[in-house]
């Protein structure tokens, strides 16, 4: 009896001899060697390393932030080498980004922070857009605090509105730049096992650069990077 294998999810991040430099002519510098990698649905992958050694180059290229220049970068079935400025932009489109510093406005409440991330839903009118900010802010723990600005929250509440808003647009894929650096011990647990019960409750995938060695076991695999190259790889 023939029995149908299941089909092997497509990765949402496919890299294959990705090579960079910073500089010109003669202050040209390569910061990222001959790298290799890929990122399937539902997955964390933490990226660890010292500073310096490209992991936040690596990140802002798989994001769309920065041009290609040798190697192949597939994101969410894009090729970003030679991609051109409409096709980088349906790709940060797709996607949610998460930094060390929230970076929220100060100027706007909770809720009209993770609105800005709501605003990429065109097909939802401006009301359903602000309803769905507030509805995404109590899946984060934080119903009561919509209307606040981040100078009432604190740091790991501001965190919280600043994964809320990464993930209000729906993306497929998260990049994360050490979300939990500027957090205390318990509050980063906070939120990286919140963040870890998002990826699974949306079925996005996460790309995670940290130094913190507290929370390497939210990850799937856990990738080492020295001096621009990918050192090891281990399941976690």
């Amino acid at each position: 009896m023939n029995t149908v294998q299941p089909v092997p999810p497509q990765p949402l991040v496919n890299i294959a001899g990705l090579n960079h430099w910073f500089g010109r002519r003669d202050q040209r510098r390569q910061v990222l060697h001959n790298l290799h990698l890929t990122l399937n649905p539902g997955e964390i992958v933490l990226l660890s390393g010292p500073s310096g050694c490209g992991k936040t180059t690596l990140l802002t290229l798989i994001g769309a932030l920065r041009t290609v220049q040798d190697g192949s970068v597939e994101v969410l079935g894009e090729q970003l080498l030679k991609a051109r400025k409409l096709v980088q932009q349906r790709v940060r489109r797709q996607m949610g980004m998460i930094f060390q510093k929230h970076n929220l406005l100060r100027c706007l409440t909770a809720a009209q922070n993770v609105q800005m991330g709501a605003d990429l839903l065109s097909n939802l009118s401006f009301g359903q857009r602000r309803q769905h900010s507030i509805d995404m802010l109590g899946e984060v723990g934080l119903k009561d605090h919509y209307g606040k600005l981040p100078s009432a929250l604190s740091g790991g509440q501001c965190q919280r509105v600043a994964i809320a808003r990464a993930l209000v647009g729906k993306p497929r894929l998260l990049l994360a730049d050490e979300p939990t650096a500027a957090l205390d011990r318990r509050t980063g647990r906070e939120v990286v096992d919140l963040l870890r019960r998002m990826v699974t409750h949306h079925h996005c995938a996460v790309l995670m650069v940290t130094h913190d060695p507290r929370i390497l076991d939210v990850g799937d695999r856990l990738l080492q990077m020295e001096d621009g190259r990918l050192t090891t790889a281990q399941e976690i």
